[in-house]
């Protein structure tokens, strides 16, 4: 008998779903619930954007997908979605996650956070290939910065009660809190671009 066909991205796909269960375990310190108010060990507030509202309030979003795993950002840190342009230039020297620069006389730069968002052995195996091209950019606000993603967002919201809160203690500093039903992460942009200067996930 002939043994089964595995399908191309299979083992990407499984590999990803584990690392999307790990994002749900509490990490060790976690409240579990609303995050603090301030960042541990740094004594200052974080971005507005940061803070979950009152808990009978909900947190407008921008939903999106990057490599197959799905992310969120606070709809008060993004201007616009954009396609993602047909021509990127080189980026004038090397620097974590920049792509290239877009945008004509603006010259956004052109995010990829993976190197964040993913171990490098995860990346290795990212369904479709770690060089998948992007098909939109998510704006950021008040930067010239758009981060690379798969599929176009959308707009959502999130209620804090269900969802489960990150402590910024050691593991993913980016990471804020982790919403099941959509199966997004909700990502940190200040703690997101801060990691990906120093060259660490």
């Amino acid at each position: 008998m002939a043994s089964a066909t595995k399908k191309p991205g299979a083992d990407g796909q499984a590999v990803l779903a584990e690392y999307f269960e790990t994002l749900f375990q509490p990490l060790t310190g976690s409240s579990g619930s609303l995050p603090p108010a301030r960042e541990a060990g740094r004594g200052r507030e974080r971005p507005a954007v940061a803070v979950a509202p009152a808990p009978q309030s909900v947190i407008p979003v921008w939903t999106f997908v990057l490599y197959g795993l799905g992310l969120a950002l606070h709809r008060d840190a993004v201007t616009e979605i954009v396609p993602w342009p047909d021509v990127v230039g080189p980026p004038p020297a090397p620097r974590p996650g920049l792509v290239g620069l877009a945008g004509g006389g603006s010259r956004v730069q052109m995010i990829d956070v993976s190197a964040v968002i993913f171990p490098p052995s995860l990346r290795r195996r990212l369904p479709g290939g770690e060089r998948r091209p992007f098909t939109h950019a998510v704006v950021l606000k008040g930067r010239d910065m758009a981060l690379g993603c798969h599929g176009a967002p959308a707009e959502a919201t999130f209620i804090p009660g269900e969802m489960r809160w990150h402590d910024r203690k050691g593991r993913r500093p980016w990471l804020l809190a982790t919403e099941s039903a959509r199966r997004a992460a909700l990502l940190d942009v200040e703690a997101l671009l801060a990691a990906l200067d120093e060259g660490c996930p």
